[in-house]
């Protein structure tokens, strides 16, 4: 009897719904809703079963639910921004997004809204990247300037890969002003070679190279070779489209002339980016060559 009962207990969800059973016109829906009732019913019965807990290791560090804790924001952030240089761009962009969802500290939001933005860029991920760049500037905007103008000039260079032309040269000129203000030539650099960006991606390829060229001196005079990379970077793009340009136009000297500047260029870029272990620019400078 009491095994009777049990059983009874557990229909009691299926009798309780007997007259919209009445309804059914084919065979599929009493079936469908049949094993609906099932599933919520193995559900209820789960969640009020009682589970031992197993025993773990004493070396093994645990939460109270018994599994290992969960990493903190300084490996998270730590993680995210090894995935740079290893190229992992989907793991540093989960790495940066769990980071900033558990980031109390304005520091630690800023650097993960950082890591975001350059792994969804770097991803080809524009929209989430388009966001974090709003953010990330934002946020350093407030705590330190020279990683506002970072922030700046990557999210110019996201517009650029939107379409959003007028939109990156106005971010690159204020990542520009920025670094101008605080007196860093390496930021200066980086972000003026993001105007000459802007201006190369809008079509006017000369301004773009004129202004690569400066800030590859810039870049030169400070020995600073991130800035150097980026430079060379744009210098073998310009470059490139240059020598399009006068095959076009039929001006065999100075298509030569533009081929070998794009060629020299493209290997100071993949040697420099070999040496600092940049696998994005270095895969970049490879696939111009």
């Amino acid at each position: 009897m009491m095994r009777n009962n049990i059983f009874e207990n557990d229909h009691r969800v299926v009798k309780r719904v007997p007259r919209p059973m009445l309804g059914f016109k084919s065979f599929e829906q009493p079936e469908i809703h049949i094993r609906l009732f099932g599933q919520r019913s193995l559900l209820h019965q789960n969640l009020h079963r009682t589970v031992t807990p197993q025993k773990h290791s004493e070396s093994l560090p645990t939460d109270q639910a018994g599994s290992p804790p969960a990493p903190g924001v300084g490996e998270l952030l730590e993680r995210s921004t090894a995935a740079l240089t290893t190229g992992a761009c989907e793991a540093g962009l989960a790495d940066a997004r769990a980071a900033l969802s558990v980031a109390c500290e304005p520091q630690d939001r800023a650097r993960a809204l950082s890591l975001t933005l350059e792994h969804a860029w770097r991803g080809g991920d524009l929209a989430a990247a388009y966001q974090a760049g709003l953010d990330a500037a934002d946020a350093w905007q407030r705590l330190d300037a020279l990683e506002a103008s970072k922030a700046l000039c990557l999210h110019s260079l996201v517009c650029a890969d939107l379409g959003a032309f007028g939109e990156s040269l106005i971010t690159a000129t204020h990542a520009f002003e920025v670094a101008e203000a605080v007196g860093s030539l390496p930021r200066m650099a980086v972000a003026l070679n993001a105007v000459g960006t802007a201006h190369h991606r809008m079509g006017n390829n000369v301004q773009g190279h004129r202004c690569s060229l400066q800030a590859l001196a810039i870049a030169e005079e400070d020995g600073a070779p991130l800035a150097i990379l980026s430079a060379l970077n744009s210098l073998n793009s310009t470059s490139l489209q240059a020598y399009r340009d006068h095959v076009e136009a039929k001006l065999t000297a100075s298509a030569a002339a533009s081929a070998a500047d794009a060629v020299a260029y493209g290997l100071r870029c993949a040697t420099l980016a070999e040496t600092l272990g940049d696998p994005f620019r270095l895969a970049a400078a490879l696939t111009n060559l």
